[in-house]
């Protein structure tokens, strides 16, 4: 008899965004240099749709802002206490503010405490 295999919460959530990403091509995921094996598939079916930013969490919110602006649904993904707080100006005044102006779809996804 074999052992079930466990799935983490965020494997799970990266594997059911996948699959929505290649039934929909308004789906970007934005990282903040965070690596995961669940990631890879995402890399690599979706390279124009994946973007890594790096250690730039601030960035991360502008350009998810203005993907956002665009139309797309956008995904952030970073450490919680830095997608949090290291960028709520940016969730702030880029997505809050803009949201008066026209819908924003930005979900911002923190991971971790560091």
């Amino acid at each position: 008899m074999s052992t079930p295999t466990m799935m983490t919460m965020r494997d799970s959530f990266i594997g059911t965004l996948c699959d929505r990403m290649a039934a929909d091509n308004s789906i970007f995921f934005l990282a903040a240099d965070l690596g995961a094996p669940a990631l890879d598939r995402m890399r690599e079916e979706f390279p124009d749709r994946f973007i890594n930013v790096g250690i730039a969490e601030q960035n991360l919110i502008n350009v998810a802002a203005g993907l956002a602006l665009e139309g797309f649904c956008v995904y952030t993904y970073a450490i919680a206490p830095f997608i949090t707080m290291r960028a709520y100006e940016q969730a702030r005044v880029n997505l809050a503010v803009s949201s008066q102006i026209r819908p924003v779809n930005v979900t911002m996804l923190g991971l971790g405490g560091g």
